[in-house]
């Protein structure tokens, strides 16, 4: 009785610093949020207030409480949420910063280290999928200030 007794209680402390260990992200945005992003580039105030302005629809509270970051990445992310005293951080792609194909060219993509040819068929279609438009950046920037609904 007693080992199956300190076994489980074995089980719930892993399970519960697990647990603990996943929430810290939330509780402390700015953490991982600072090992994310893209060092020395701050997103463009017209970004922030466009971020801002999308929560403010979406019926989020305290808008002011959100943090916009350019991630390394090209995903998006979110840490922590408005409800908590730190408050959230949203991380966007740097390909929403790119406004024509000029700019995807210019980029940091490589393909396995090797640089692309842009001119051939599948440069062209991978500039094209990378040159966002206005309602591609409303989508994703709806979509992370939802999961701060939840």
């Amino acid at each position: 009785m007693s080992r199956i007794y300190r076994m489980r209680n074995a089980v719930y402390c892993c399970a519960g610093g697990l647990l603990c260990l996943n929430f810290i992200p939330h509780t402390f945005p700015s953490l991982p949020a600072r090992s994310l992003s893209w060092v020395g580039n701050e997103p463009p105030p017209q970004l922030v207030d466009h971020v801002h302005k999308i929560a403010h629809v979406m019926g989020l509270p305290q808008t002011e409480k959100i943090n916009v970051f350019l991630g390394k990445g090209l995903t998006s992310m979110t840490f922590g949420s408005t409800w908590l005293p730190n408050g959230a951080a949203i991380g966007l792609p740097r390909t929403v910063l790119f406004q024509n194909p000029e700019d995807v060219r210019n980029s940091f993509l490589e393909s396995a280290g090797a640089p692309i040819d842009w001119d051939s068929e599948l440069g062209t279609s991978l500039t094209a999928a990378l040159t966002p438009s206005t309602q591609q950046i409303n989508f994703v920037i709806g979509k992370l200030c939802h999961l701060f609904i939840l």
